[in-house]
């Protein structure tokens, strides 16, 4: 169901009184409150599940995942960052794309997919330094050479790229930079994310998201403190919304828990826009059962860092929620137990999961905000 923009852009002008400030800096900051201003649901149904029962894909816990235009899966497992995966619309495992190495239609280390015009797919290979194009039938048609060894990015209806890579820094201050290269990959500028809103940022905590639309709209997603930078395709900050909620405290600090029976810290973990250009958001939280889930694979004195996937699904919930990207009107927020991983093009999630005997799934849902 199609939501009428009018009916919440009409508390704008309030709640934007209310809700704007700027920090130090001079930026211009809307602080989203916790209460949704729509009437709102966010609807997550099962769509499909991958499968790997025989065991001839060697799926594993996905790294990268991407849907392509015709409603295809390409899979990065984390065993093995060289290896792309394909299954179809229904889950079932086809092939796979390219092979592991440094030459032509091969692959090393896969940080990075996204949709092209003209059906295309673009893959980063960060160990290889390049992006290779893909057409609909996943044939490489060309290639582009990285000039340096970017870890996210994103394709502009023009076809340029918008490239999130770290700098060399001793500063306290982020270390991410925002490129934009033309569809040969020639740098036409770049920008840095502004800091935190609340406070300085070590390297560490300087980790970001980013997501765009087509119009070249982006957003920058700071991982541990749920603030959104959002940019335009020349580098302009326009606005940065900064999410007050009780259970993701501003100001925590990054990393691994200091005990292993101190609550682990949210973390924002993905950013999307919809095709009404309003901003989807993925957070993790720690479940309620997130130190049984410990202790069943580990023993305690040991760090909570890296989960093993058999005990994630108990470790973390999901916290998914829409905003008005211009004003910084919430929408609707929900929290799902299962452990959402990634967004995907079109309206979809996906989330990784084993079944008693070991074998791995990942679970594809279908994402929809709809008004009561």
């Amino acid at each position: 169901m199609r939501l009428d923009r009018l009916f919440y852009r009409s508390l704008s002008a309030a709640l934007l009184a209310t809700f704007q400030g700027g920090a130090a800096s001079g930026q211009r900051v809307i602080r989203i409150p916790d209460v949704p201003a729509c009437d709102c649901e966010i609807q997550i149904r099962p769509y499909v599940s991958i499968s790997d029962s025989d065991g001839r894909a060697g799926l594993a816990e996905p790294l990268r995942m991407s849907r392509t235009y015709d409603g295809r899966y390409l899979v990065v497992p984390t065993i093995d960052q060289g290896t792309l995966l394909l299954f179809d619309s229904t889950g079932t495992y086809l092939r796979q794309v390219g092979r592991k190495g440094r030459g032509p239609s091969e692959y090393t280390a896969i940080l990075g997919m996204d949709a092209g015009r003209g059906d295309s797919t673009y893959i980063l290979d960060t160990g290889n330094a390049r992006i290779t194009v893909l057409d609909p039938e996943l044939r490489p048609v060309r290639s582009i050479i990285m000039p340096e060894r970017g870890g996210q990015f994103a394709v502009l209806a023009d076809q340029s790229l918008l490239i999130l890579s770290a700098i060399a820094s001793r500063s306290t201050q982020p270390t991410d930079r925002l490129k934009r290269m033309d569809a040969s990959g020639r740098l036409i500028g770049s920008f840095m994310p502004q800091p935190p809103i609340e406070r300085s940022t070590t390297e560490a905590d300087a980790r970001r998201h980013i997501c765009v639309t087509p119009d070249g709209t982006i957003g920058a997603a700071h991982s541990n403190d749920y603030a959104v930078e959002i940019w335009n395709a020349s580098g302009q900050h326009l606005r940065t919304l900064v999410r007050e909620a009780a259970w993701f405290p501003q100001g925590q600090q990054a990393g691994p828990p200091p005990s292993p029976r101190t609550r682990p810290p949210p973390r924002l973990e993905a950013c999307w826009f919809d095709e009404g250009g309003r901003l989807w958001t993925l957070s993790l939280v720690a479940d309620e059962r997130w130190l049984e889930a410990v202790t069943s694979v580990r023993p305690l004195g040991r760090p909570t860092a890296g989960v093993p996937p058999e005990a994630a699904a108990r470790y973390w919930d999901s916290v998914v929620e829409v905003t008005d990207a211009e004003s910084g009107i919430l929408l609707a927020s929900t929290r799902v137990d299962p452990r959402v991983a990634f967004f995907l093009d079109g309206g979809f999630a996906a989330s990784y999961r084993q079944d008693q005997d070991g074998h791995p799934y990942i679970d594809i849902w279908r994402l929809e905000l709809v008004r009561h």
